[in-house]
């Protein structure tokens, strides 16, 4: 089982704001800077577990916990934050609370129900909090301050063993409700999250294969799943403005857009296209040199998002 960097690198935000100096907890677990502040790297369950207990013993009032329910703060989960920034209601998510964990453990965990209602859900799943007990800790917290992100109370979270239980309230008003035209389409908010999440976990996944020293696939076969990746983006791009042009001037479009953050989501994902495209480019100089001379191998790749 591996567990997401967003943990580690949301803990090293939180300590080093408190003045500690993170980087020495990060050495004593074993764990490289690189490998533990990337929010879209993944560390073996055992490493994190060993990375929070040396963060307590650094810090006399270190608690897992808190530092999760500091998440909409830190902005130590990549673009995460900005998807549940844009969810209308943390109901669906504790409704489906496997999708929300299964940004921060892998494999998917498999969910046993319990109980299931419109504001209670109870659910089995494999990881016992004897085994991980800080691990469990933090992402219950990660559970409870989800509804934070759209301006709803904090749901409480209890894992105990294997099981989890989370109780959250369901009247707090949507942002989208003020103010909102007639032809209002949420379905359209969630295609773009949805866009979104399948954008962020495709990233990861290419950049992992290009780190992987046993992958075999060429740099070209990649370049075509940067370019899928590329078209997922403008999909995006086009929903946003087609959102713009018919309700641009809306309180609640505004707020929508402010919480998405979109400026900065365009310019992380050119950032990380670019920074891939030059590993790619590197492959093929190294790689393939005797393509060069032919004039398919030649074209330049131009990204203009």
């Amino acid at each position: 089982m591996e567990l997401s960097s967003k943990i580690t690198r949301s803990v090293y935000l939180y300590l080093e704001g408190k003045g500690e100096v993170a980087g020495e907890t990060l050495e004593a677990s074993g764990l490289s800077p690189e490998a533990a502040l990337d929010p879209e790297r993944w560390l073996a369950a055992s490493s994190v577990e060993t990375f929070l207990e040396c963060a307590l013993s650094s810090e006399v009032n270190f608690s897992p916990k808190e530092v999760a329910l500091r998440a909409p703060d830190l902005k130590g989960w990549g673009l995460l934050d900005q998807v549940l920034r844009i969810v209308q209601s943390p109901v669906e998510i504790y409704q489906q609370p496997e999708k929300f964990l299964s940004y921060f453990i892998r494999p998917d965990l498999p969910v046993e129900w319990i109980k299931k209602s419109e504001s209670l859900s109870s659910f089995l799943v494999p990881i016992s909090s004897d085994e991980f007990p800080l691990v469990s800790e933090y992402l219950s917290g990660a559970l409870e301050v989800i509804a934070l992100f759209s301006g709803s109370e904090m749901a409480r979270v209890d894992w105990e063993k294997h099981t989890i239980s989370v109780d959250w309230t369901t009247n707090q008003e949507s942002i989208f409700l003020e103010t909102q035209p007639v032809n209002f389409k949420p379905q359209i908010y969630k295609d773009v999250v949805e866009i979104v999440e399948k954008q962020q976990s495709e990233l990861c996944q290419l950049r992992e294969k290009l780190v992987e020293p046993t992958y075999t696939t060429s740099a070209p076969e990649v370049l075509d799943e940067l370019k899928a990746l590329q078209d997922y983006f403008l999909r995006s791009r086009q929903l946003v403005s087609l959102l713009k042009a018919q309700s641009g001037e809306q309180k609640w479009f505004k707020e929508a857009v402010k919480r998405l953050n979109w400026d900065e989501l365009q310019a992380l994902f050119q950032a990380k296209t670019e920074s891939i495209e030059k590993q790619l480019k590197g492959e093929l100089s190294v790689k393939t040199s005797d393509l060069k001379s032919s004039p398919s191998h030649q074209e330049t790749l131009n990204f203009n998002f």
